[in-house]
């Protein structure tokens, strides 16, 4: 089941883990003094700080991703509704205050730009996504413009509305690495599909992204179709390629502890602001 309202991000339990980690020595030592006896069934045994780094190992590729996404100093997409909504609030705050004939005419047109971005964002599932992996970025900026929303006639998405979409639109991609890679010859098993993906080589995180996708257009039919559907959402930017890189690493590092049946159509995703002008 999907909670949408939750305490914490995920990754925090990666960040309390490693804590616990650093302070190991010192905790042995407190609880191993002969003046705290009582303390000693509270030490972290051997076994125990083994596994715990090992949690620790693995969960941290995917805290970075996290920290890519969510920490981003560049207006990503799971910021972007919120922000263009807030834009919007203000300048019909401004013109209620300052009723003049010089500065509605301005105002006017500013709204009308915002309004075209905040409803092509908001036919998007990118900041759902991107909530996911932070939900302290929450979709509660929506329930709380609803009314707005509607007593401007701006939109009338709803949070539920924006997850029938999310699920709706991903059944299109839901698809074998053949449909996705195009005419290459793949394996027929899902193991040898999956072996198959976590061998290529990532690209360089140095890579222009412009320069990537016209490249791979005719090669990636539909993942071209994915960014542009999912992620080409105007005067915005998100590190999406790096973050999945980054899953990939993760991933190919720890596959053999994974059931491969668990495993579906892992894909990388790119996307630039310019994406609207490759052909």
């Amino acid at each position: 089941m999907f909670i949408l309202d939750v305490g914490t991000q995920w990754n925090s339990m990666y960040i309390m883990l490693n804590r616990a980690l650093k302070l190991k020595k010192f905790c042995s030592t407190y609880c191993g003094s002969e003046s705290r006896c009582k303390f000693a069934k509270f030490s972290l045994l051997n076994t125990k700080s083994d596994k715990v780094a090992q949690m620790v190992s693995f969960l941290e590729p995917l805290s970075n991703v996290t920290k890519i996404l969510c920490c981003s100093k560049l207006l990503t997409l799971s910021m972007g509704l919120s922000i263009y909504f807030l834009k919007i609030k203000n300048i019909y705050y401004i013109q209620t205050k300052y009723n003049t004939s010089q500065l509605i005419p301005a105002a006017e047109q500013m709204i009308k730009k915002l309004k075209k971005y905040l409803v092509s964002a908001l036919e998007k599932p990118a900041p759902l996504c991107s909530m996911i992996l932070n939900p302290c970025i929450k979709l509660r900026h929506l329930e709380k413009s609803q009314f707005f929303s509607v007593q401007h006639k701006i939109s009338y998405f709803t949070v539920d509305d924006t997850i029938k979409l999310f699920e709706y639109e991903a059944q299109d991609f839901y698809c074998s690495p053949t449909d996705i890679f195009g005419e290459a010859t793949l394996a027929n098993d899902l193991s040898a599909r999956t072996d198959q993906y976590i061998s290529e080589p990532n690209e360089n995180s140095k890579m222009n992204v412009l320069t990537y996708w016209s490249h791979h257009t005719k090669m990636y039919p539909s993942l071209s179709l994915m960014a542009k559907s999912y992620l080409g959402i105007t005067a915005t930017s998100a590190p999406s390629k790096q973050n999945l890189v980054c899953v990939k690493d993760w991933y190919q590092k720890y596959h053999e502890m994974i059931d491969i049946t668990s495993v579906t159509t892992p894909a990388s995703l790119t996307h630039s602001d310019d994406y609207y002008d490759l052909k």
